[in-house]
């Protein structure tokens, strides 16, 4: 029988490994359509996913208006804290890349995240931990920077990559305090829907409404919101019942391993041994990491 931290490694790893479709995904929306209300939608789908779950499954005969007070707080922070690293990563990316800012935004991810729970938590992680964060890190650096065909280091970029990095590593710490109280598919319908109208405000500041928006684009919103928001989260939620927050984050670097190989098996694009080389040190690193989590 699978142990409770196995099952959590697993769901995590599914959910990171959807993540990684996400990119190949994007491409066949038209160019055109302003990045910032590709999330708009993204998120929007994701809500009507969540939304049409948790009614279906008849879950608000669980929640008490005692219970949603006292965790307001908590969801609206990680429902900022969300958004803020989808707005942040576009940002960060168009600043300095996607290779550097991608890089920058994933890799600083389970390094954040095990610092907050060493500072915030006050829970230690022991030696082989950060050493698996740190190779895993350095993996996913080495197979951006080695498989893109240019990048460059922009300052401002890269620190707003870094705050996206943060944000989604504070993210997961506060949906693993909701977890405790509401269930992984409450907690996503309501961060959820409060990160798509907090998104929608940011997304028509920072960028014009799309018009002309055919029926490809449609498909690939209604995935986007499906499958590697909605399915993705509500077992990334429902992991962080039974591993720790910071090796969540950390099983999130298999996304660039996802996209690593559909950028070979898919795109066709040519290996590069620096590239396989950071592939190795993602996997030892995950690995340290998932071993230290087991019970």
């Amino acid at each position: 029988m699978l142990s409770r931290s196995l099952y959590g490694l697993g769901l995590a790893a599914i959910a990171a490994i959807s993540w990684g479709t996400i990119g190949l995904a994007q491409s066949y929306a038209q160019p055109t359509i302003d990045a910032s209300w590709v999330v708009v939608f993204r998120l929007l789908f994701a809500s009507c996913f969540f939304t049409t779950c948790f009614v279906l499954k008849k879950e608000y005969r669980l929640l008490s208006v005692g219970t949603l007070r006292s965790l307001f707080p908590w969801i609206i922070l990680a429902a900022s804290l969300i958004s803020v690293n989808n707005i942040c990563f576009i940002y960060g990316v168009r600043s300095t890349g996607i290779a550097m800012g991608s890089a920058a935004t994933i890799g600083s991810a389970p390094i954040w995240a095990g610092l907050l729970t060493q500072w915030l938590l006050k829970k230690p992680l022991n030696g082989r931990w950060w050493l698996g964060a740190v190779l895993a890190a350095s993996g996913v650096t080495g197979m951006m920077i080695s498989q893109a065909s240019s990048w460059h280091i922009d300052v401002t970029g890269l620190a707003v990559c870094l705050l996206a990095g943060l944000c989604y590593a504070g993210f997961t710490l506060s949906s693993g305090r909701l977890v405790k109280d509401l269930s992984p598919l409450a907690s996503t319908t309501c961060i959820f829907f409060i990160a798509f109208l907090i998104t929608v405000v940011a997304a028509v500041i920072l960028g014009h409404v799309p018009t002309g928006i055919n029926h490809v684009d449609w498909m690939v919103f209604i995935y986007l919101g499906v499958v590697p928001t909605g399915l993705a989260f509500m077992l990334y939620t429902t992991a962080l019942r039974f591993i720790a927050a910071g090796t969540a984050v950390a099983m999130t670097l298999l996304d660039p391993v996802t996209s690593f190989c559909l950028a070979l098996t898919v795109a066709k694009e040519p290996l590069e041994a620096g590239a396989l080389i950071s592939l190795i040190l993602i996997l030892l690193g995950l690995r340290l990491i998932a071993k230290n989590d087991k019970s």
